[in-house]
């Protein structure tokens, strides 16, 4: 069911992505993403490892059991 809710939304913002690279140009698109994302770095430091901090946990539990 979460697996679901993970794959529905990242469809929805891959065809968005898509649509507007189309309208707008995947390069301006790009140089726009960098730009809104590079400043929450410093803003929010321990964001990168809360997103993928689940991966090495699960290998390591797959590996115990």
């Amino acid at each position: 069911m979460v697996r679901n809710a993970y794959v529905l939304s990242f469809a929805c913002l891959l065809l968005t992505g898509a649509a507007l690279g189309d309208r707008f140009g995947r390069r301006r698109l790009f140089v726009l993403g960098i730009a809104a994302f590079s400043p929450a770095g410093p803003v929010f430091p321990g964001l990168p490892a809360f997103l993928v901090g689940h991966q090495p946990h699960n290998r390591s539990a797959r590996a115990n059991s």
